[in-house]
């Protein structure tokens, strides 16, 4: 397990368990409220190693295997389309977005700009009439499979 990063995010568990071990016997064994205080202060510490070992082992985990399933379909989808005038993502977001019924759409992303990106695409408004309906009758022909993607 040394020299994973689940090891290394276990070990700052460990690591910090034992310090709040030892700064509060050192605390209550002196009545020093400053080393007390350090023990509250390696708490914190430990709550931080904890979210990081979760998040490491949830990195490590495969990817979603609908994920790969959405990639496929998307393949078999895109030639039945007309080019959507700027990328497909913005395009996909439009095309959700502005569906009858929706009310909300979270647009984010992994930094700023992509977060930047995902709201202009939707402050543009739906997709012109001529790409939304390509898409309906490609959904339409593409049959019962695609129940769940869209």
């Amino acid at each position: 397990m040394r020299g994973t990063k689940s090891g290394a995010a276990i070990l700052s568990v460990v690591s910090n368990s034992l310090l709040i071990v030892l700064k509060v016997a050192a605390g209550l064994l002196t009545g020093s409220i400053a080393i007390l205080t350090e023990a509250v202060h390696s708490a914190i510490d430990l709550l931080a190693s904890i979210i990081a070992l979760i998040s490491v082992r949830k990195a490590d985990e495969p990817a979603d295997p609908t994920h790969a399933e959405y990639h496929r379909r998307f393949r078999r989808l895109r030639p039945l389309l007309p080019d959507p005038g700027d990328d497909w993502p913005a395009a996909a977001l439009r095309f959700v977005a502005c569906a009858d019924g929706v009310d909300c759409v979270i647009v984010g992303g992994t930094n700023a700009r992509h977060v930047e990106r995902n709201v202009a695409a939707v402050a543009r408004g739906p997709l012109e009439a001529g790409l939304r309906e390509a898409l309906h009758d490609a959904f339409a022909r593409l049959g019962a499979d695609w129940r769940g993607i869209v």
